[in-house]
């Protein structure tokens, strides 16, 4: 069967079965927050023509394709079902999903670097105001790591869950990031100054935009891709500010490091 590009794939495919070949470009387990059990194991596609796509395995078929699953790997995929997306809390702009069958097939095959590594639907300002409690689609940014505080505690309605507060300067505006529980871990203060993506975030507004992490939510650091590139190619200085009781880490950009370097 001839492998079906993700763009030629409608929801008028929803339920039959199909042949694809697509880069793992990102792979997590999808979880409960209430008590971390596993709902499935997701994924982003993405194919030649840079399309993405999420897909999904089901709890009762994780045994069987974990084993066979690397991120950033590229495969041939038979015997997938086309289904309708979840109503809330997709990680790509799609309204259809990839699932995974006890028949799926899946294949390892040579990558020849002609799939992207990676796919992002970056969110701008004016993206994240219409999404301000709206949850139909979740919210990815790439800005500069302006502030990275420190892992913390933070009793929540599920208990206690590790926190660190991490702030983005997202087009100049101050974008207030919280990374819970394990996703805590995937950043430190090492990473002030650096380019930052983060995946898969919710978004409310506080004052300034709060975005906060879920179980699909993932930190790339300097990611050598175009959209990285221009925000490093800003003017900016790091500073390391401390007295004798603490310490800190900001970073200034165009006219207020100009200004400092004058």
């Amino acid at each position: 069967m001839a492998c079906k590009a993700l763009r030629e794939i409608q929801a008028t495919s929803r339920g039959k079965e199909l042949t694809i070949k697509a880069r793992v470009a990102r792979l997590w387990d999808s979880v409960l927050i209430k008590n971390g059990e596993l709902v499935s194991l997701d994924m982003i596609l993405i194919d030649q023509e840079g399309t993405m796509m999420h897909g999904v395995i089901s709890k009762a078929y994780t045994t069987k394709f974990r084993p066979l699953i690397v991120e950033g790997n590229v495969y041939t995929i038979t015997n997938v079902r086309v289904m309708p997306a979840a109503p809330k809390f997709r990680p790509v702009k799609n309204d259809i999903i990839i699932k995974f069958s006890p028949t799926t097939n899946i294949e390892d095959i040579q990558d020849k670097e002609d799939i992207p590594k990676h796919g992002f639907n970056f969110s701008s300002i004016k993206v994240l105001s219409t999404r301000v409690g709206v949850h139909i689609y979740l919210s990815h940014v790439t800005g500069v790591a302006a502030h990275i505080g420190p892992t913390e505690e933070s009793k929540t309605s599920f208990g206690i869950s590790k926190i660190r507060y991490i702030v983005l300067l997202v087009e100049d505006q101050e974008v207030k990031i919280r990374l819970w529980g394990d996703k805590s871990d995937l950043i430190d203060a090492k990473s002030t100054g650096d380019v930052i993506i983060i995946t898969s975030t919710t978004v409310r507004k506080y004052g300034r935009y709060s975005l906060s992490s879920n179980s699909g939510t993932q930190v790339y650091i300097n990611l050598p891709i175009p959209k990285t590139m221009d925000v490093q190619n800003r003017y900016k200085i790091k500073l390391e500010i401390s007295d004798p009781t603490a310490s800190a880490s900001c970073v200034l950009f165009d006219k207020e490091a100009q200004k400092l370097n004058q």
